[in-house]
């Protein structure tokens, strides 16, 4: 069966696999897998820069700086 479910952001999603064998008959099911749908749209996104507690400093992260 083709199921075709629009998905959303944050949408929790399974699945489960069953064969046919030669003689069309079905096997035993898969065990349940799934996985969670993330951020798909901009609006989704919240975010902001990481900024040092002291407005005086050095902007630019050391840790991240290459010379």
């Amino acid at each position: 069966m083709n199921v075709r479910v629009p998905l959303n952001t944050g949408q929790r999603c399974y699945w489960q696999v069953q064969a046919l064998d030669k003689d069309a008959q079905p096997t035993a099911s898969s065990d349940l897998a799934g996985w969670e749908m993330r951020l798909l749209e901009p609006e989704d996104w919240h975010a902001s820069w990481i900024t040092s507690p002291n407005d005086n400093e050095e902007r630019q992260s050391p840790l991240f700086r290459k010379t």
